[in-house]
């Protein structure tokens, strides 16, 4: 139930980010783009989170949504290993850049599915 809770948290806690303060949140997302190691980052972080995700779905009070969340993001990290390190950079640089007229209300979305998830974690099932 941790890695619920831990992924439940840490996408509250950054779409918080995202509505408190939605252009030093893009400014983030560049600068991390920058980073030497950040495709490779991106992609074992959502492949090992959705992995686990899967591996534990049973466990969740709603299994099928793990599952799915779960096959969700290994998706994407095959999608981004298939798009290479400079496509997602650019997309990463151009999603800033439109992100920050939608973050302040995607961030609320964020945080209140990032709190239902580390909540529904506390559950037994």
């Amino acid at each position: 139930m941790i890695v619920f809770f831990a992924v439940g948290a840490l996408l509250a806690a950054m779409s918080l980010w995202m509505v408190l303060s939605p252009s030093r949140f893009a400014e983030s997302i560049v600068s991390f783009s920058q980073w030497r190691w950040f495709h490779a980052f991106e992609v074992a972080s959502r492949l090992l989170i959705g992995i686990a995700f899967v591996w534990l779905a049973e466990d969740y009070l709603f299994p099928t949504f793990a599952t799915g969340f779960g096959y969700l993001l290994i998706f994407v990290a095959v999608g981004l290993l298939i798009a290479g390190e400079a496509r997602h950079r650019r997309f990463a640089e151009r999603s800033a850049d439109i992100g920050r007229r939608v973050f302040r209300s995607a961030g609320v979305v964020g945080c209140v599915l990032g709190a239902l998830l580390a909540y529904s974690s506390t559950l037994t099932v």
